[in-house]
């Protein structure tokens, strides 16, 4: 099967619940990888709050990269935080990745790359903290 968003979610934005994690998934996103082996059905259930793709809000970066990848970052953000599938953080990233592609417009390859990268790079902190929770 090809990797592809098999059901894409409903999102709400309400910031008086969390304003770390303003939106919620209000009906579940269900996405299938072939990154992990056994290829798989990836589902972050409803009610999952998350803040989307974490952009700095640096001018030209946000500007850049804001709003963009917002389905791939729901994935990659539950997998981060609950891993209920046991994925390496490589494995959770390069999701991130796959999804980004599957979602995106072929020709953004450096949005994706640039995107991937970030998460490879910073985000280490946030993987350890939620193996450590």
């Amino acid at each position: 099967m090809i990797p592809r968003f098999l059901r894409r979610p409903h999102v709400s934005y309400n910031p008086t619940l969390n304003p770390r994690r303003p939106w919620r998934v209000e009906t579940e996103c269900v996405y299938f990888t072939d990154v992990t082996d056994p290829p798989r059905k990836l589902v972050v259930p409803r009610g999952y709050a998350t803040d989307l793709a974490s952009v700095p809000r640096v001018p030209g970066i946000y500007w850049r990269y804001g709003n963009t990848a917002v389905l791939p970052a729901i994935v990659h953000d539950y997998l981060y935080e609950h891993n209920p599938y046991g994925c390496t953080r490589k494995e959770a990233d390069q999701i991130f990745l796959e999804a980004m592609h599957e979602e995106e417009d072929p020709s953004a390859i450096t949005s994706r790359w640039v995107m991937y990268q970030a998460v490879r790079v910073g985000a280490w902190r946030t993987w350890r903290r939620y193996r450590k929770a």
